[in-house]
């Protein structure tokens, strides 16, 4: 029985990930959408390059994967901001979120196995920007980035 909830677990973890994964595919031909995908390969070059902070470089190796999007398209943007939600709203813990001036952000975060995803909503009028983040880096290896 063990063996059986276990594998649900698993599965469950994966099609979250999958959700995740799902949103950005499904935009990134779309008209007025940006997507950035930065494979683990790409992130350990980068991680190489000499001039970049250490803290910095450590943290890069730990990451996996990075994701972008950014849509400026006022339909488009709230048919993802819509969905994002929906994906944000089951597994993931708010963090963090701003209100600034009519920019709102809101930080996620979710683990996945030993591993933790990250994804920072930024809503701005009417665009939307998605960053996501998956790796083996704490949130208090992020937090000293971002100081």
């Amino acid at each position: 029985m063990k063996k059986y909830i276990l594998l649900l677990l698993i599965a469950l973890t994966a099609q979250a990930a999958t959700a995740q994964k799902a949103l950005f595919d499904k935009y990134e031909d779309t008209k007025g959408v940006e997507t950035v995908f930065i494979s683990k390969a790409m992130l350990s070059f980068a991680g190489s390059i000499g001039g970049i902070d250490k803290d910095i470089v450590r943290v890069v190796n730990k990451l996996d994967e990075v994701r972008i999007l950014n849509c400026d398209k006022p339909a488009v943007a709230k048919k993802i901001l819509g969905e994002a939600r929906a994906i944000y709203s089951k597994g993931y813990t708010e963090l963090m979120r701003l209100n600034d001036d009519g920019e709102k952000v809101t930080v996620y975060q979710k683990p996945v196995g030993k591993k933790h995803e990250y994804v920072l909503l930024s809503v701005e009028k009417d665009e939307v920007d998605i960053i996501n983040l998956v790796g083996t880096l704490t949130l208090e290896e992020l937090k000293r980035i971002a100081d």
